[in-house]
């Protein structure tokens, strides 16, 4: 796919730092592209689903996405559904004056090392109260540059604190890694086990083992095992069968790591688990 290359100078107000737009869905871009500036994103209504650094998102009301330069993204549009988003776009050297200014590394890793940029949800008031403050740095009379210009740096301090370092912690999955997931419930994949997860995900394992332990914190086949072991422990609860058929039946073929896997994750053996939550209706 083409990639676009978009230049803050050709964009950009030299003087402002900054370019606002309010974009309705048939506003969007839709082709690939990266930028030499910074921008950041709210989604003010609706949702769309945001391809970035070939992972998709997909974005409702209220989410934030801040975009560093050479993030390779762009917009997939649906005629089924109605997005609005407010653009903010200014230059790398203002991103680095407020980093500068905020004089801490490790708030500059939080915004600039992970993979897919760094993205939160806000709730109602937060939204509007941000959205408030975009529309009124947009209507600062445009001959008031050097206000513009300060009042921009402002808002992305307090951007940068309130929001993006303040919820370092905060992740949102990509929606493939969502859809996988739930796929993966059904019996007839977990059974299979972590090489049908890997199939159904059509990427690579080590791409799918960064994203389980990003956003999920557990590796693909310890995922997998806790599907099974919730299975297992159904069967254990409501049908007769030995623990070695249920061993069988949930995809562990070893009734030893079974047994194992069980007392780890349920603090109990499969038989006294068994004979704790099993409750029988005797005709």
């Amino acid at each position: 796919m083409t990639v676009i290359h978009l230049l803050a100078e050709t964009i950009l107000d030299r003087e402002t730092e900054a370019q606002f737009a309010r974009l309705s869905m048939n506003e969007l871009i839709t082709q690939n592209h990266i930028h030499d500036f910074y921008e950041f994103f709210l989604v003010v209504k609706g949702e769309i689903r945001h391809m970035i650094n070939e992972d998709m998102l997909l974005l409702s009301e209220g989410m934030l996405v801040f975009i560093r330069p050479d993030d390779q993204h762009f917009y997939q549009r649906d005629k089924n559904r109605e997005c609005q988003i407010i653009n903010l776009a200014f230059f790398a050297h203002t991103m680095d004056s407020v980093l500068d200014y905020l004089g801490h590394d490790q708030w500059s890793d939080i915004l600039l090392v992970p993979a897919l940029p760094p993205t939160v949800q806000l709730n109602v008031t937060e939204k509007n109260t941000l959205e408030t403050r975009l529309e009124a740095l947009n209507t600062l009379p445009r001959t008031h540059k050097e206000l513009i210009r300060l009042m921009l740096r402002s808002l992305l301090i307090d951007v940068c604190v309130n929001y993006f370092f303040n919820r370092a912690e905060q992740t949102i999955s990509p929606v493939w890694l969502a859809e996988l997931c739930t796929i993966m419930r059904a019996p007839d994949h977990f059974i299979v086990g972590r090489d049908r997860l890997i199939e159904l995900a059509n990427r690579s394992p080590e791409h799918v083992g960064r994203a389980f332990k990003k956003y999920l914190g557990v590796t693909p086949s310890q995922y997998v095992n806790t599907l099974r072991l919730n299975y297992a422990a159904n069967l254990l609860v409501h049908t007769d069968q030995t623990i070695l058929e249920v061993a069988l039946e949930s995809g562990f073929e070893n009734i030893s790591h079974f047994n194992h896997l069980f007392k780890t994750y349920f603090q109990t053996t499969p038989r006294h688990f068994r004979s704790i939550h099993s409750r029988r209706i005797v005709p």
